[in-house]
């Protein structure tokens, strides 16, 4: 869901060419649009800072997921 709203905004952009507005490296972009990784927080933040409209969606497609907390022993869910 978050690779769409990333891919959304690149529109007929080439890759290197969002990469580059975005301030990312276009290497890093390819994983994500052709593996199944998530975005990075860093690349949710550039794409947000770049295209304001986009904070509401990816805020909306971050809330119906689980987030496990950062804690230094094991993973445990959040409540």
């Amino acid at each position: 869901m978050l690779t769409d709203i990333l891919r959304k905004y690149q529109g007929e952009r080439s890759l290197r060419e969002y990469a580059r507005l975005l301030g990312v490296d276009h290497s890093t972009l390819s994983v994500v649009f052709n593996t199944d990784r998530e975005p990075s927080t860093f690349i949710l933040a550039a794409l947000a800072r770049t295209f304001p409209d986009a904070a509401k969606e990816i805020t909306s497609a971050l809330i119906g997921q689980r987030v496990l907390p950062i804690t230094s022993g094991t993973p445990q869910e959040a409540a």
